[in-house]
Order: structure tokens, then C-alpha cells, then sequence
């Protein structure tokens, strides 16, 4: 597991409330898990990327030329340049929801989105 969240594993580590979105070859796994192992990411072999994310952070981790690169991003509700969405999920997804964060920059008096980061699964939907 250390492999492929590197210097970030001690952010997850103590976490008891991870969201996770894996992107395999020939799958999308969209949950909720109660710890880092729960997840089993180093028996994985077909991870073309990965979030992990609750509402104080995410990481997001892709390959790019056979090596991982990870991206951890802190949420800083004390920047006010951002607006939050929530989508509504497939049915194929056991979720009504995702909620997400789009972080805003300014070029040229234009507005932009920067960074786009998930921050929480909502709503479990009743398929009986």
C-alpha cells in the first residue's frame, strides 16, 4: 500500500471515514470504507487511478510514465474561491450523490476552474 500512496500514507492513516473512487481497467469501485486496509489497495493490480477523500481533503493518484503521482489537496474553507456541487449519481452507484469542489483562479479578469476535488458520498439509495 505504501507503494502507491507514497509520502501520504501517514494523512490516511488515522483516518476512520474514507470515500474512495477507483478507476481499474475494466471497473469503477465508488464507496465508503472505515481504514486504509479495509481498502486493499496493494492487492489492486489494475489501478489507473484513485481518490481518496473525505470533507478536510482528497488525494488523487494516476500513473503518468509508469510512475505514481499523487496530488493532496487540503481543504481551506477559509478561502472563499470555490463553489460546491452535488451531482446526482447512476443507479449502477449505490449513492444518490456526490458532493464536489470546484476551486477558482483569476487570469486576465477571467475566472477559471482550477482544481476540481471530491469531497463526500450522499445519500444510500434503497434498491429493494
Amino acid at each position: 500500500m505504501s507503494n502507491i500512496l507514497g509520502e501520504y500514507l501517514s494523512e490516511w492513516e488515522g483516518e476512520n471515514e474514507i470515500n474512495y473512487l477507483i478507476h481499474e481497467y475494466s471497473r469503477v469501485y465508488l464507496n465508503k470504507a472505515d481504514s486504509l486496509n479495509e481498502l486493499k489497495l496493494e492487492k489492486r493490480k489494475e489501478i489507473l487511478e484513485a481518490r481518496l477523500f473525505n470533507s478536510k481533503k482528497e488525494l488523487f493518484i494516476y500513473k503518468y510514465n509508469d510512475e505514481w503521482q499523487r496530488v493532496l489537496t487540503i481543504h481551506d474553507n477559509e478561502n472563499k474561491d470555490f463553489i460546491d456541487k452535488e451531482y446526482e449519481l447512476e443507479d449502477r452507484f449505490q449513492f444518490k450523490s456526490i458532493r464536489i469542489r470546484k476551486y477558482v483562479d483569476y487570469e486576465d479578469n477571467m475566472a477559471y476552474v482550477k482544481k476540481t476535488c471530491l469531497l463526500d458520498l450522499r445519500g444510500v439509495k434503497n434498491n429493494g
